[in-house]
């Protein structure tokens, strides 16, 4: 693929930016939002100032007080598109520099995928989630497809009305048969304290599935994999193939399920810089290379039909993880603590 640093670095033209927004956002629109949802916060900033400043003008503590709060609760929209305006040239150009890339390459190219979002990695699915989006998604169809952009979702918290943020970066490679669900866990971004390990990315997933592999290799990935399948996953994670992991794909991690394989970033990625677009590719080239080749022949004797998984290798077995055990008992501990001394 050419990565001409030239696609990024030259200025975005006037007509681009019109080409591109009419390309992919074809309604009505000021910066990027819909016009009458733009002029109806326009209008609604504008209504709550005016409000406000005529209370406080009045004089009276209660309307000044009254006139203060309504003059703040104006502020929330007007900050937002001020924002929204200030960013919003640098975050359309970026978007066009990626669409550059994809078009010159003979790749696809979405600024954001509406939902649904149908993806069988397990980011894809977290539980409670409030708020999906893909985005800068480039791709390719046709032969050997593949798939490069960055996942945002929040989740709700079970026990305290606050939501989590989580912001991925992912690479997915079609492989040409289902397999079993295996994940393949950095260790670099782990958490670890006298006696206790803990994942940032695996922890969902129960540690009795952890595999042994030969070697340094442990000292870089933990590999998980349903039980009974352990000659299964050392059968696709051959040393060589875990060489080119830690060569080429050190840091990041990599989950193998159904007919993909996936590799994620723990923070999402800069694919508006070439150096980050070189590396992914190399990724493709390399270790999608190499577990393409190392899975064409997998067979599942389990099965009842011929190129199926048996149903207990399709997904691995979610645990208990320490952390969340240890959230629960501060949080068990907070909420004891304020009802005996909060009043």
């Amino acid at each position: 693929m050419i990565i001409d640093h030239t696609l990024f670095a030259s200025p975005v033209t006037p007509q681009e930016r019109l080409d591109f927004t009419a390309k992919f956002y074809p309604k009505p629109s000021i910066f990027g939002l819909p016009r009458l949802f733009f002029i109806g916060m326009i209008l609604f900033t504008v209504i709550v100032f005016w409000w406000g400043i005529s209370l406080v003008n009045n004089g009276g503590r209660t309307e000044l007080s009254g006139g203060i709060i309504l003059i703040a609760f104006g502020l929330v929209p007007f900050f937002s598109l001020v924002l929204r305006i200030l960013t919003y040239k640098s975050k359309l150009d970026r978007s066009i520099k990626l669409y550059r890339f994809a078009t010159t390459n003979g790749l696809g190219y979405q600024p954001k995928t509406p939902e649904p979002i149908v993806r069988s990695g397990f980011i894809f699915n977290a539980p409670r989630t409030s708020v999906r989006l893909m985005y800068d998604r480039i791709f390719r169809d046709g032969e050997r497809p593949f798939e490069v952009g960055n996942f945002y979702y929040r989740t709700r918290s079970t026990f305290k009305k606050h939501e989590t943020t989580h912001n991925y970066g992912f690479m997915r490679i079609e492989l040409d048969r289902n397999l079993p669900h295996m994940l393949l866990d950095s260790t670099v971004d782990d958490i670890r304290l006298p006696g206790i390990h803990i994942s940032s990315f695996a922890s969902a997933f129960s540690k009795d599935q952890v595999l042994k592999l030969e070697g340094d290799f442990n000292e870089h990935f933990t590999l998980y994999a349903p039980k009974e399948y352990e000659t299964d996953a050392l059968y696709v994670f051959t040393p060589d193939l875990m060489a080119r992991f830690i060569d080429f794909a050190g840091g990041l991690n990599a989950e193998i399920v159904d007919n993909s394989l996936y590799i994620y970033s723990t923070k999402p990625f800069a694919l508006d810089k070439p150096e980050t677009l070189e590396t992914l590719l190399g990724i493709l080239d390399t270790v999608g290379v190499k577990a393409l080749k190392q899975t064409s022949n997998y067979r599942d004797s389990r099965a009842d039909t011929a190129g199926t998984v048996a149903i207990k290798g399709r997904r691995l077995r979610k645990g208990i993880p320490y952390a969340i055990i240890v959230a629960v008992v501060i949080l068990i501990i907070l909420d004891f603590i304020e009802s005996a001394f909060g009043n």
